[in-house]
């Protein structure tokens, strides 16, 4: 089967990263991949490596600058069809908002169209004018061969802005668990960074420094526990958010005991390091750092978004409001040993586990029909 993928760049993110994964997948399956993007834009060397053998091309050339890159986005359907016409792929699987309305759009501009599959990666949720824009183009166009979704709210909350396909499944996104797994001597050396011994309690958070991350929960939740702990705050980002986010670490009191890393190449070091992981998001997806701190070991306290209290599994690590008290007290819960919560992660959220799934729904499609299996809730 001859299947393209199309997302808007291979820039690091999780959707993109795990995009990325899934033609690698198949194409391991002896499945003939290619990948599309929109353009260049922030492609990162560590995304494109992923992909390994699958040839890459780009719709766009030179990304147009200031409010003309909303007009360039609306016409790139076009370059995009020329692609499709030249690859003839028996279905196409698209992944956020832009490539999935392109992708549809697309395709009901050609006379012989493959059908379209489109990815839900976030529950549609926080989203500026230039990402609603195609967004409520997809809802009011013909429905897509299929919908998947990394999270049952997420397809919900597409089902309710009137988003249709012929199918609409959830498929979990997972985590390579030889790669994400317990790396005690990393752990070890992680804390030594820090300064920290292994008695101080180390609470740990991994992904982009950005609002809907809430971090401001998640500093004045921290402010709330016993001097004897420590915050590790991973994830690239700078401007005035980080600046907003260092003074309130500063007005709590706690700037010696929180400290900022970008991003980091040993994650199941940092990850065994950490007594907790939180995870205090407004909007979510299926959080992959959850799933790979789970794999390392690692207890996990996550707000109710997305797909994050299917991960964890036990209802206590899931905040039942967004408050500092609440955040603070679920952070002080026992944790849950290393062997439970690597074995959540290897019973449901593996990376082939993910993948069998996302290639049965593909050539299903392919094939024009609804896929047989209806992938179970966890």
């Amino acid at each position: 089967m001859r299947i393209a993928f199309f997302t808007g760049s291979l820039q690091v993110g999780g959707a993109e990263r795990m995009h990325a994964l899934m033609a690698a997948a198949c194409a391991a399956r002896g499945h003939e991949v290619i990948f599309l993007t929109i353009d260049a834009h922030k492609d990162a060397p560590e995304i494109r490596a992923l992909l390994g053998e699958v040839p890459v091309k780009r719709v766009l050339g030179r990304r147009a600058p200031g409010p003309m890159r909303l007009w360039q986005l609306a016409g790139a359907w076009r370059g995009l069809r020329r692609l499709l016409q030249e690859a003839r792929p028996d279905v196409v699987y698209a992944v956020l908002d832009w490539a999935n309305w392109l992708a549809v759009r697309a395709s009901h501009a050609m006379a012989e169209a493959p059908p379209v599959v489109i990815g839900l990666a976030n529950c549609m949720h926080h989203r500026g004018a230039a990402r609603r824009f195609p967004e409520g183009r997809l809802c009011r166009s013909r429905p897509a061969a299929g919908v998947i979704a990394n999270s049952q709210r997420g397809l919900a909350a597409a089902s309710a802005r009137g988003l249709q396909g012929g199918f609409m499944r959830v498929i979990h996104a997972g985590v390579d668990p030889d790669e994400y797994k317990p790396d005690r001597p990393g752990g070890r050396r992680i804390r030594g960074e820090l300064g920290i011994s292994e008695q101080t309690r180390l609470v740990g958070h991994v992904g982009r420094l950005h609002p809907v991350k809430d971090h401001h929960l998640l500093l004045r939740g921290f402010a709330r526990m016993h001097p004897q702990t420590h915050l590790l705050c991973v994830g690239s980002g700078e401007g005035a958010y980080a600046d907003a986010l260092k003074r309130l670490a500063e007005q709590l009191g706690v700037s010696d005991r929180v400290t900022w890393w970008s991003r980091r190449q040993d994650l199941p070091a940092v990850y065994t390091a950490c007594d907790v992981l939180a995870l205090p998001s407004r909007s979510e997806g299926c959080p992959n750092v959850v799933m790979e701190a789970m794999a390392c070991g690692t207890t996990c306290v996550v707000a109710d978004v997305g797909a994050a209290a299917d991960i964890v599994g036990e209802r206590q690590y899931v905040l039942k409001e967004r408050t500092p008290q609440a955040l603070a007290k679920a952070l002080t819960l026992p944790d849950r040993g290393e062997e439970p919560c690597r074995r959540r992660v290897l019973d449901h959220f593996t990376l082939e586990q993910c993948a069998d799934h996302t290639v049965r729904a593909l050539v299903e499609a392919a094939r024009g029909r609804e896929p047989a299996t209806v992938y179970p809730r966890t």
